[in-house]
């Protein structure tokens, strides 16, 4: 699938994260990248969802991805 079809998903997935909702946030990033593995602006979200759940090792995997080439 292409990132217009994740795109939905991140969207929803940086609002929970605005709204504080961390593990609603990592379900619809997660979706997302499961749509579109390479889509490297999920990643980023992702990361501070888990930062903002103390899972510090799954969040500095998904920051690395969202910085990798």
């Amino acid at each position: 699938m292409t990132n217009t079809a994740a795109a939905p998903h991140e969207t929803l997935g940086e609002i929970y994260l605005y709204l504080k909702r961390p593990d609603e946030a990592i379900q619809e990033l997660k979706r997302a990248i499961a749509i579109a593995p390479n889509m490297r602006k999920a990643h980023y979200p992702l990361g501070q969802a888990y930062a903002a759940k103390g899972m510090r090792g799954e969040a500095q995997g998904e920051l690395e991805k969202a910085k990798a080439p």
